[in-house]
């Protein structure tokens, strides 16, 4: 499958859904899966990128919302998961967000107990490996097992390429040149803003 759309993310989505209802043990998972993949979709960002995000880089109490993705998870010199203080080509970007992942952040946000938007269970930061062996857990024995998350970079490129041209789309992804952006897009038009063109990504019921 070489790019993935709006039809095959709502079925991973159940799929992901799914995995979030299972309990371990006594206890339900707390839902990070299917929240994490969401904002996957909504950013087209790298997985080290949404797992750092914190509530500090959100604006969520005025339109539109926004998040400033400026740091990554990265593992120390100690073989500890840390917050770095900027991303892999040291670039700052601010995206607005989607109407689809509003719900879903406010949500996180009542219930957090950690800076971080996406963390661990222990409320540290989420090792990026353990997220996609849950992924790769979430979708076995689907048509969709051993595809990787980082097609969702592909699929928003390309959703965002086609929709608003190939330098919305380089811009969305953070990358400083379009050589690199070859391998995520395909062909490109123009059309309206990239937060409402994403939005179209997500089934109507997205929280």
């Amino acid at each position: 499958m070489q790019v993935l759309r709006a039809g095959d993310l709502a079925k991973i989505r159940r799929l992901l859904q799914a995995w979030d209802r299972k309990l371990i043990g006594k206890h339900p998972r707390n839902g990070s899966l299917t929240d994490t993949i969401d904002m996957y979709t909504a950013t087209g960002c790298r997985t080290a990128e949404v797992l750092a995000i914190g509530w500090p880089r959100l604006t969520l109490d005025t339109e539109p919302l926004t998040v400033r993705i400026d740091r990554t998870v990265v593992k120390n010199l100690e073989g500890k998961l840390v917050i770095q203080l900027h991303t892999k080509n040291k670039q700052i970007r601010d995206l607005e967000l989607p109407h689809a992942v509003a719900g879903m952040l406010l949500r996180r946000r009542i219930d957090a107990r950690s800076e971080l938007v996406f963390p661990s269970e222990v409320n540290t930061p989420r090792w990026p490996d353990a997220m996609r062996r849950e992924w790769r857990q979430a979708l076995e024995g689907s048509e969709f097992a051993g595809l990787k998350p980082g097609l969702y970079r592909k699929a928003v490129a390309t959703h965002v390429a086609e929709r608003l041209g190939v330098e919305a789309a380089r811009d969305q992804l953070g990358h400083t040149g379009l050589a690199n952006l070859k391998y995520y897009v395909e062909q490109a038009k123009r059309g309206p803003e990239a937060a409402a063109v994403i939005d179209e990504l997500f089934p109507e019921s997205a929280d």
